[in-house]
């Protein structure tokens, strides 16, 4: 909620710690700032993990794979198996997992292969 597409920084395949590098980019906001979904689909997943914290994952159009990382929390009452559009809330912005020393923001990865796989740079997505 709030970021213009021009105030958007690609940190698309920044090194990151154990040699990965970063699969998707990371929005600076506000803890608690809302997150909105950026496709339609169906939420497959929400979880906490030590890498992404709260995590949605939501599966798009064409089998495409949306995740959102370091949620401060998910939307109250989001489950597993919901249809969201786009535009609608399903978190809040925060630093959760490994971000939990870095400001909040949100970490979002686009993947065209399943879940976690096909890893592509979303930040032309979203410009």
């Amino acid at each position: 909620q709030g970021i213009k597409r021009h105030g958007l920084t690609d940190t698309w395949g920044a090194s990151r710690s154990s040699g990965r590098t970063h699969e998707g980019i990371d929005i600076l906001a506000p803890r608690g700032t809302k997150v909105f979904s950026a496709t339609e689909g169906l939420v497959a997943d929400l979880r906490n993990n030590n890498l992404g914290g709260k995590v949605v994952w939501i599966m798009g159009p064409a089998g495409t794979w949306h995740y959102y990382a370091h949620l401060d929390d998910h939307k109250r009452g989001l489950s597993v198996g919901d249809y969201v559009k786009k535009g609608d809330l399903i978190g809040y912005v925060g630093n959760t997992g490994n971000a939990r020393h870095t400001a909040p923001h949100l970490h979002y990865g686009l993947y065209l292969q399943g879940k976690g796989r096909g890893a592509v740079n979303p930040y032309p997505y979203l410009r």
